[in-house]
């Protein structure tokens, strides 16, 4: 008896870890914006989420965008390929999204707070704000 309780405990909590690593890897990978112009790789870094532009559209020249935006002067000379603009996200089971990071908009050089909600299959809603995310600038992200 008390080894059918130990394998019947054991299965429940094998099955909630990977339910609950299913949940927090949802926003893992490579995901291309709605305007088709910029590709986001986004990992687990030291426990939180970030996100790095891994393409974009290079300019009519075919020169890769530099962050001329940046308030930071050193920073507008430097290409945007490879910046981290997703930063610190941590999942949140209570409201099945990931927050408490930051979204660097490097249209207008500014930093926003940031939180992701899963939208559909193979979709995430990036959502950008300073005072409340339902007040905020969303965007869908397509799985690649």
């Amino acid at each position: 008896m008390k080894g059918a309780l130990f394998l019947l405990l054991l299965i429940v909590n094998i099955s909630t870890s990977f339910a609950q690593n299913g949940n927090t890897r949802d926003i893992t990978g490579t995901w291309r914006t709605s305007s088709g112009d910029l590709l986001v790789r986004i990992d687990v870094v030291g426990g939180h989420y970030q996100g790095r532009i891994v393409w974009l559209k290079t300019d009519e020249a075919g020169k890769m965008p530099l962050d001329e935006n940046n308030p930071d002067q050193l920073r507008k000379r430097m290409p945007l390929k490879g910046n981290k603009i997703i930063c610190d996200l941590s999942y949140n089971p209570d409201k099945t999204e990931w927050n408490g990071g930051t979204y660097y908009c490097f249209k207008e050089g500014r930093t926003y707070k940031c939180c992701i909600r899963m939208a559909a299959n193979d979709q995430i809603k990036v959502i950008r704000y300073t005072g409340s995310p339902d007040a905020g600038i969303s965007d869908i992200w397509y799985k690649q």
